[in-house]
């Protein structure tokens, strides 16, 4: 069994969606040819039931192209799925609007969500088209199949925030013939409320066929509840799948208790803790009801791109505020002012105790001074599962390294492209472990191709933490503790340099990229601690196979991050558990020949008895016991075996002469 949950964008999940409705919707229209059949079905929908979740639907237009392509988006939409839009491209279709330079007429998208902002349906009108034959034929399919799944229903009225587009259906008919009023007066903005936005709420799959839920009816299977299926036959292809290892009769009871840790990984202490844990969380209401939408928290947005601040991929040495270009608020975690202050301003008068280092959110959130209502854990997630790996895991795993004793530390964090456009949560190790100078390598394919082997210094100046260039890294007004970074655009077994302390991935998906099938070998050969986390237990199980197939090593027992993102990511073809930085394992490195033999000798040594169980060794009674008294050698060691060198020949002759004369 193969899932993408957790590592595959939201948006590009969306996308897919969208295409599957949109080519059913065509081939639907196609089949029913005259507009006398229209008639039919408005009569149809006017009869369904009223949506009682939402009596409101929302009928939104947008009109323009794909940024940097001239050809129409429904045109490329229509097209072969591989060429799909990219997550980027339709954040920038919806953000931009209007791209000017295109050469094709640009048509109108016209999409249908209801109050909570569930996409309905879509479609394609031109400017100077028949749009309220369209209309009605769009929400003629949204009532009878509902882009975001459900029971056939109809809306009792429809609101829409183009003037242009209300006024044409005040003078038509097409919505009284559904039986739905058009709302008055037009709508100001985007929705019927500041924090409207689309709903990011996945839209399930079958787990083999990949129906939508708007194709066909989805269930779980019975034993595990941890799988969508849309029929039994699709159940009983994936119950026999070949290998052994891919098929759910082998992971059945397997997923069946990876279910079982979902209250322990609900177990949080924030106020938002069940909103944010529920199986139908929605990540985007969540982010827009509290204006989440600029600084980094655009990142964790499906379709934000961030205006007010935005990291620029230019390492310019020219410009000290390289490679971090600020737009608009200097506060990354904006709009939470208090929490950025005391992120970027703040320095407590000492860390906490390496000897009881904090271990819950709640210590943190605690010495931190911030409020359980603060959701900003989710931007803090990766440097606290360093601290939490530092503190807390590598003594126990590693005592040999003395990790706590270290003044420097240099990590390496492979496929880290996601964390390396988040730079500057990284200085909170400085504040967390103030007496360790950090160096951080971000290494990996997804990284911009100019920051290969470029570097910067996150330090503290004039009271604000900075990301600078090294080459104006001074001394003055500026705090002695400073995080160096350096990034590099290429595969991990591709990299060449000092061994590092420690090396981390976070989410890393060892079953998911070829990339590790050469990483995990090059850590093999390195012996560093290596640690890795995922986003679920399957995903753990999946990388000790990776592991054992590419090294013939294993992995740790996986155990639950306490330092976790506490936002769910919903399964699209799967109801599991899944959260950011989920669960952590270290490597388990396969046994070296040398280091065997090493082993075999170092045992020899204390247990001399066990190299030969007939051979008697003399008891070592004290230090001063001589080989002259002990024929057997040095105390401890087994007797002679009876031949002597011709080093000990001659030099037994030699002492026979001295005694003759």
């Amino acid at each position: 069994m193969e899932f993408v949950t957790g590592y595959r964008d939201a948006l590009v999940d969306f996308t897919d969606a969208m295409f599957r409705w949109y080519r059913a919707y065509l081939v639907e229209a196609a089949g029913r040819g005259a507009a006398v059949a229209l008639a039919g079905r408005e009569d149809r929908c006017a009869g369904l039931p009223v949506d009682a979740a939402s009596p409101r639907w929302i009928l939104h237009v947008l009109s323009g192209s794909v940024s940097g392509h001239a050809q129409p988006l429904d045109e490329r939409l229509l097209g072969d799925s591989e060429a799909l839009l990219s997550a980027q491209e339709l954040r920038s279709y919806v953000s931009t609007g209007n791209q000017h330079g295109a050469q094709y007429p640009q048509p109108r998208l016209l999409f249908v969500t209801d109050k909570h902002g569930a996409l309905l349906g879509f479609e394609f009108g031109e400017p100077a088209g028949a749009l309220q034959e369209i209309i009605a034929g769009l929400l003629c399919r949204c009532m009878e199949t509902p882009l975001s799944g459900g029971e056939p229903r109809r809306p009792e009225s429809m609101a829409m925030g183009d003037a242009q587009v209300h006024r044409l259906l005040q003078r038509g008919s097409c919505l009284s013939r559904l039986g739905v009023v058009l709302s008055t007066p037009c709508l100001r903005g985007w929705g019927p409320t500041e924090d409207f936005t689309l709903s990011s709420a996945r839209l399930r799959a079958c787990h083999v066929c990949k129906k939508r839920g708007f194709e066909a009816t989805l269930t779980l299977c019975v034993k595990c509840r941890a799988v969508f299926y849309c029929s039994e036959k699709c159940q009983k292809i994936d119950w026999v799948k070949t290998p052994d290892d891919f098929s759910h009769q082998n992971w059945c009871s397997k997923l069946q208790g990876y279910m079982t840790r979902e209250k322990l990984l609900a177990n949080l202490p924030f106020t938002f803790t069940q909103e944010v844990t529920s199986d139908t969380f929605d990540q985007e209401r969540f982010l827009s009801s509290r204006a989440l939408n600029c600084g980094y928290w655009a990142k964790q947005s499906m379709l934000v791109q961030a205006f007010n601040y935005e990291l620029l991929p230019f390492w310019d040495p020219s410009t000290e505020c390289t490679p971090v270009c600020l737009r608009g608020s200097m506060n990354p975690y904006a709009p939470l002012k208090k929490e950025g202050r005391i992120l970027m301003q703040t320095v407590p008068v000492a860390g906490p105790s390496v000897k009881a280092p904090l271990t819950s959110w709640s210590d943190y959130y605690a010495w931190r001074g911030f409020d359980l209502d603060s959701p900003v854990a989710a931007l803090l997630s990766c440097p606290l599962t360093i601290y939490y790996i530092i503190t807390s895991l590598a003594p126990r795993h590693f005592p040999e390294l003395n990790i706590l004793t270290k003044q420097s530390l240099k990590i390496h964090i492979i496929e880290g492209a996601k964390e390396f456009d988040m730079l500057l949560v990284f200085w909170e190790l400085s504040v967390l472990l103030p007496h360790v100078a950090f160096e951080i390598h971000f290494v990996g394919e997804a990284l911009p191709k100019e920051a290969d082997e470029q570097q910067a210094v996150l330090q503290r100046k004039d009271g604000h933490v900075t990301l600078v260039h090294p080459n104006f890294v001074s001394e003055e007004k500026t705090d002695k503790r400073i995080v160096r970074v350096k990034g590099y655009s290429r595969p991990y077994h591709m990299l060449q340099g000092p061994k590092p302390d420690l090396v981390i991935g976070f989410n890393c998906g060892f079953g998911l990229s070829d990339t590790w099938i050469s990483s995990l070998p090059r850590l093999q050969s390195l012996r560093v601690p290596a640690y890795f986390s995922e986003c679920s237990e399957y995903s753990c199980a999946v990388s000790q196979h990776s592991m054992s197939t590419a090294t013939g090593g294993s992995v740790s027992e996986a155990g639950v991050n306490p330092f976790r993102s506490p936002l769910r990511v919903a399964g699209g073809d799967n109801n599991m558990p899944w959260y950011s930085n989920g669960f952590l394992f270290h490597l388990i490195y396969k046994v070296a020949q040398n280091s065997k033999r090493e082993q075999q000798q170092a045992q020899n040594l204390q247990h001399p008895h066990l190299v030969n169980p007939h051979h008697y060794t003399q008891p070592q009674h004290s230090n001063r016991t001589t080989a002259a008294s002990n024929p057997s050698g040095p105390a401890g060691t087994p007797p002679d075996s009876g031949k002597r060198t011709r080093k000990e020949k001659k030099q037994a002759r030699n002492a026979g002469r001295r005694r003759k004369q």
